[in-house]
């Protein structure tokens, strides 16, 4: 049985589609396992190899090339607090409304403390004469479980 010429131009397209695709897969996991730093599999997703938007900040240096990043401050068991929050000092105590709670999305790993959603949250309401304070609660790489055995009650 042949195939019409119009099927047969629609399957080499398809496989050259497909072995276009294959290729760059099998490119991406080549470099990933046995090309530079940058393009191999990390957890250490708070530390970059790059900065082509300017966002991150030197933070360090690894086999002579520098290493990128967001400074995080945080307070036991892991909370992350602000920025500009003086070392070894206490904060004010507040009456927390609002309590985040998560994982590393939550606690903004890898962005600035300034951009995390809890506090922009917490800004967009003070500019609307809402103010309600948030604790963030989140810790890196918590489970459920472990999120609540840490929350402060």
């Amino acid at each position: 049985m042949e195939r019409s010429p119009k099927k047969e131009k629609l399957f080499r397209a398809a496989s050259v589609a497909l072995g276009f695709v294959l290729a760059l897969i099998l490119m991406e996991g080549t470099a990933r396992l046995f090309g530079p730093k940058y393009y191999q599999f990390s957890n250490k997703s708070s530390r970059y190899f790059g900065n082509s938007r300017g966002y991150y900040v030197p933070v360090g240096e690894e086999n002579g090339q520098t290493v990128y990043g967001t400074p995080m401050k945080g307070e036991p068991p892991g909370y992350r607090i602000p920025d500009d929050t003086p070392p070894h000092s206490k904060r004010e105590q507040k009456e927390w409304l609002v309590l985040g709670l998560g994982d590393s999305f939550t606690i903004g790993r890898g962005v600035f403390y300034r951009d995390i959603y809890l506090t922009r949250l917490e800004e967009m309401w003070k500019q609307r004469g809402q103010y309600a304070p948030i604790k963030n609660c989140a810790i890196t790489g918590a489970d459920i479980e472990k999120i609540v055995r840490s929350v402060p009650v």
